[in-house]
């Protein structure tokens, strides 16, 4: 078979980068066995960067660019978040050497640019997540002890946060079904890299589930969930102090705790 149509070979002929990048992903997801996960992130990065550096050929698609785009990135997400943003970037590269499209991969040499680190924000303390949930439990509980229509739905969700380090996408998507209580363990139903991990959940966290249960009716373990002025509002009313980064604070503690207790390095791996 001959690629006469597509032109000769590291020109890219008439075919743009995207529809390159098109036929690289049905490639992995048939040959390599990416899942959909992976296939979408893998083609939001591409079209992200095409779309930035208005790059049409595959003779534009050149270190100096993704450089330039990557420093950008850098500056808005975290530097973790950028690296595995070249992941997909020199897979594809990769891609297009071995179908001879190019010689070499543009971006194999490429490392991840320098940039100035911002401030760490630490994980809240347990004295301070105690306070925080307290607080909303002593709110919900109001008017001789009825809940309202949602039940305890802050301080659950807080509380969840707390026991299992999951990020906020992670806990808002969780679902009962890949909930076990009896083994005490849960799969992360969408987890941030698509890899479903298994975690062991805690005697504490199996019994505020099984009391949360009878309030959440639907698929979700949490079929709504608090919005982020909500937890900067609580946290002011319980006197914690708002330095940024909230929910991430919720997952550092957790996984700081964990850590303090001695759980093993796998299992915080896979947390």
């Amino acid at each position: 078979m001959t690629r006469e149509a597509d032109g000769p070979v590291g020109t890219g002929g008439c075919r743009s980068l995207m529809d390159e990048a098109r036929e690289w992903l049905m490639d992995v997801e048939v040959r390599v066995g990416y899942g959909p996960h992976q296939v979408r992130r893998a083609k939001r990065i591409i079209e992200e960067l095409l779309a930035w550096a208005k790059i049409e050929t595959v003779e534009e698609f050149r270190p100096s660019v993704v450089v330039r785009w990557l420093r950008l990135r850098s500056e808005k997400v975290s530097r973790k978040t950028v690296l595995n943003d070249m992941g997909p970037l020199r897979a594809f590269g990769d891609w297009l050497v071995m179908t001879e499209r190019v010689s070499t991969n543009p971006l194999r040499s490429v490392s991840l640019p320098r940039v100035r680190r911002g401030r760490v924000i630490p994980p809240f303390s347990v004295e301070e997540m105690r306070r925080i949930i307290v607080f909303v439990r002593r709110c919900e509980a109001l008017k001789d002890g009825r809940y309202s229509g949602k039940g305890p739905l802050r301080s659950t969700f807080y509380s969840f946060l707390a026991a299992t380090g999951l990020r906020y996408s992670e806990a808002r998507h969780q679902e009962w079904r890949d909930i076990d209580l009896s083994f005490r363990a849960m799969r992360v139903t969408r987890s941030k890299g698509g890899r479903e991990d298994v975690i062991p959940l805690s005697p504490g966290c199996v019994a505020l589930l099984r009391k949360w249960r009878r309030w959440s009716r639907g698929d979700k373990v949490f079929p709504r969930v608090p919005c982020h002025k909500t937890l900067q509002d609580d946290m002011k009313r319980a006197g914690v102090k708002d330095i940024g980064g909230q929910w991430h604070r919720w997952r550092k503690a957790a996984i700081t705790e964990r850590a303090r207790r001695g759980a093993h390095l796998r299992e915080l791996h896979a947390i």
